[in-house]
């Protein structure tokens, strides 16, 4: 599978993630903003620990939890964390191309741009349960390593974006960007696991997949629905059912706009119909990827 060709590429380097210019610093510093880059000794970020640097850095609170050795960058070198979780629950394998196809596309182009920015990159999975893909790393052995990754995905399994997003919450500590990249379309809603990265200390953004296929659902009196995400259930649905849906897809999209609103964080929609110029174009209009040299 490619998920980025040489003219993506060539558009990719022309952005650059705009939320690498500022950031919240989490709640235990206050609550406060902090440019991402620049002088100053508050801001603090993460990096895999490499032979010959200072062992007095090794943050030993995320190496207890998490088995990794990190450690502590001042401003002036540090670079932002972004972390990208995709959903890869059954119902993402729906539409042609399939929910998921464009969420690997999605997290492979924000990967680039950032890596690209010379910052650090994590990749996760989720369903009911989130799935390190990626580890934090940098640079363009770190790109091979995502989109490798990526394209060996598929979509199985029921959702839980709430429970996963915040076992992933507690397993991280920001500042950073964190992107779910997702059709939220779950029982337990995405606004628990949002509020949950947002007090890691994460600005908590998010890309929501749409079919269009999906949304125009007509029906001729009843008809029997198989659930994607529990092949062995099925529904009895009639036009009033259908139409109940459509206004759970809606709601759906509104709580997740409105989460990231509050949150001042980035939110937009991409419809598996989508050309990438689209999808390029929504990731700068929410405000996730800028023109490089934006102030």
């Amino acid at each position: 599978m490619t998920l980025l060709t040489s003219e993506d590429v060539r558009r990719l380097d022309r952005l650059s993630v705009a939320g690498r210019r500022i950031a919240p610093l989490p709640d235990w510093q206050g609550g406060r903003t902090a440019r991402m880059r620049g002088l100053g000794t508050e801001f603090h970020d993460f990096r895999p620990y490499h032979p010959g640097d200072d062992p007095r850095a090794i943050d030993w609170n995320i190496h207890a939890r998490l088995r990794q050795l990190v450690v502590r960058v001042p401003s002036a070198d540090a670079h932002l964390a972004v972390h990208l979780l995709v959903d890869t629950s059954a119902s993402m394998g729906l539409g042609s191309p399939s929910k998921l196809a464009v969420a690997l596309r999605v997290a492979a182009a924000l990967a680039y741009t950032a890596l690209a920015g010379r910052d650090a990159v994590a990749v996760s999975t989720f369903d009911a349960r989130v799935q390190p893909l990626a580890p934090s790393g940098l640079g363009p052995a770190q790109g091979r390593r995502i989109t490798e990754a990526l394209a060996t995905l598929h979509a199985s399994g029921a959702s839980s974006a709430g429970q996963a997003l915040g076992a992933y919450a507690g397993a991280v500590r920001g500042p950073g960007l964190a992107i779910v990249i997702s059709d939220f379309l779950d029982g337990d809603g995405p606004d628990a696991g949002l509020r949950a990265l947002r007090r890691s200390g994460l600005t908590a953004g998010a890309v929501r997949i749409t079919d269009r296929e999906e949304e125009r659902i007509a029906l001729d009196g009843e008809v029997e629905l198989i659930d994607s995400e529990a092949p062995d259930q099925t529904l009895l649905v009639d036009a009033n059912a259908i139409a109940f849906y459509r206004r759970q897809l809606d709601e759906v999209g509104r709580r997740v706009a409105d989460q990231c609103a509050q949150a001042g964080a980035p939110y937009l929609e991409v419809h598996t119909a989508d050309s990438f110029t689209d999808v390029l174009q929504a990731c700068v209009g929410s405000g996730l990827l800028e023109q490089r040299g934006s102030a």
